[in-house]
């Protein structure tokens, strides 16, 4: 007898909160994402999946990004 599952999904990846800069970015692991202007001097959300960026503001999702492995140059 199997139990039924849950009705929230389980959380695959790493969470973060963070502060939106005054370039309006976050800083996750070495590497930069952009947000909303809006955003900037505001807490987000972040949670890094394997292979992409999720950002929310509250509930609301604000950004998506494919996940930058390595920092890139410069």
């Amino acid at each position: 007898m199997l139990a039924p599952l849950p009705d929230e999904p389980f959380a695959t990846g790493r969470l973060f909160t963070l502060g939106a800069d005054r370039y309006s970015q976050i800083s996750v692991r070495t590497n930069r994402y952009s947000v909303q202007v809006r955003l900037i001097g505001r807490s987000v959300r972040a949670m890094l999946h394997a292979s992409h960026l999720v950002v929310y503001d509250g509930r609301e999702e604000v950004a998506r990004h494919e996940r930058l492995i390595a920092k890139p140059a410069g």
